[in-house]
Formats: C-alpha cells, sequence, structure tokens
C-alpha cells in the first residue's frame, strides 16, 4: 500500500505505508528519537489518549470504541463518578491488552479550570507501574499525562 503525495515541484512522488509509520511524532517529538525504554507507555498514553478522545458509536467498524459523551459532567459530580470510573475501567480493559491492571483511584476537579480528572492507576504487560492523570475537558481534547 502507497500514499501519492506531490513535491515541492508539482511531481508526483509515492511513499510506502511503512515510510507513513516511519515519520509518526508523539507530542511533535519523532517516534523513532524516544529512548526504547520509555517506548512502551509512550505508545500506551498515545492509543489511549485517542480512545478516550473518540466518542463512542463514530467509528463504524467498532460502534463500542471510545468514551461517551459526559454531558453536564459538572452537575452530577460526586453522584455519577462511580458510573464514570465503570466507563473509563472498560475502556482500558476492552481496547488496550498492553495494560494488565488498570484501575481509576481517585477523582478531582482542577481548582483553575474546574475540569474533572481522575488518576488511574495502570500496570503494564512489562511489569512497569504507572499512574496517570485523566482530564476530562470534552470536545476531543481529553489529555492524559503521567503524574509519577
Amino acid at each position: 500500500m502507497s500514499e501519492q503525495s506531490t513535491t515541492p515541484h508539482g511531481e508526483s512522488s509515492y511513499r510506502s505505508l511503512f515510510d507513513a509509520f516511519a515519520e509518526q511524532k508523539y507530542n511533535g517529538v519523532p517516534l523513532k528519537s524516544i529512548p526504547d525504554t520509555i517506548k512502551l507507555i509512550v505508545s500506551v498514553i498515545n492509543y489511549l489518549e485517542r480512545s478516550f478522545n473518540t466518542r463512542k458509536g463514530s467509528v463504524a467498524s467498532n460502534l463500542e470504541y471510545g468514551l461517551p459523551d459526559f454531558p453536564n459532567i459538572h452537575d452530577k459530580i460526586p453522584k455519577d463518578v462511580k458510573t464514570y470510573t465503570e466507563i473509563i475501567e472498560n475502556c482500558i480493559r476492552k481496547f488496550e491488552p498492553r495494560i494488565t491492571t488498570g484501575h481509576v483511584i481517585g477523582w478531582g476537579v482542577d481548582k483553575g479550570t474546574l475540569k474533572l480528572h481522575c488518576i488511574i492507576f495502570i500496570m503494564l504487560i512489562s511489569g512497569e507501574k504507572y499512574k496517570l492523570k485523566l482530564t476530562l475537558q470534552g470536545l476531543g481534547n481529553n489529555t492524559l499525562e503521567i503524574v509519577e
């Protein structure tokens, strides 16, 4: 499989699928420059972030993929925190096989922005353990970062 592109001189050229993947970046950093020791967690965070920013039902090949909309999320806290916890944990369990354990261990609201966030404990298939902070911002802008 290949992809056609145009050179600056208007000439047609083809890039292989491998070439397209080889140029991938994470947060603006080329993947090939990321140290091997952290490539797994970087890949997992990248994939989870994409999963958490995909609305459930929007992927035709898998209608269960992603998170549902959380309408009026601030109006239902802490009443629906248990439901949100189950949804996030199920998403991790269903769609990220490189995580052997994934649990939401706490919720909070960022004081300055009033955005809801949770702390997720994960253990990778390699045995590495991480705490991640998922900030629910809506509109496909949820963020995920390592906190410890």
